[in-house]
């Protein structure tokens, strides 16, 4: 972007260079121009592609602190997503939870509502 002028556009490829076309039960959730943040809403999966322009380096499923698969759905939804955190809210116990990642693990706190 240039100010509010598209300068470029580019397909998302795979590490072998082909087009790569997702569509639902993925959808994207967050992410910038060096990650992309997906999360599949019938497997519950969250997974992060590693990006550079517009080719996949890496990707994969989000992990636990102990190197685990995470998977996470209802009542939690994603409602906040950046290359550093993922906030979830859970609309049964009004929890809201970070994780914090570092390249694909999450390290989580629960935030306290009101503070």
């Amino acid at each position: 972007m240039a100010g509010d002028q598209i300068t470029r556009r580019a397909a998302v490829v795979d590490e072998l260079g082909h087009a790569i076309f997702i569509g639902l039960p993925w959808s994207i959730v967050g992410g910038d121009s060096s990650k992309i943040i997906w999360h599949n809403s019938t497997t519950n999966e969250t997974q992060i592609w590693f990006i550079s322009g517009n080719q996949i380096v890496r990707r994969g499923t989000v992990v636990d602190e102990s190197g685990n698969a995470i998977f996470i759905g209802a009542p939690w939804s994603i409602v906040g997503a950046d290359i550093d955190e993922i906030v979830w809210y859970n609309r049964s116990t009004n929890e809201t939870q970070v994780w914090f990642m570092t390249d694909g693990s999450a390290g989580r706190a629960t935030r306290n509502r009101g503070g």
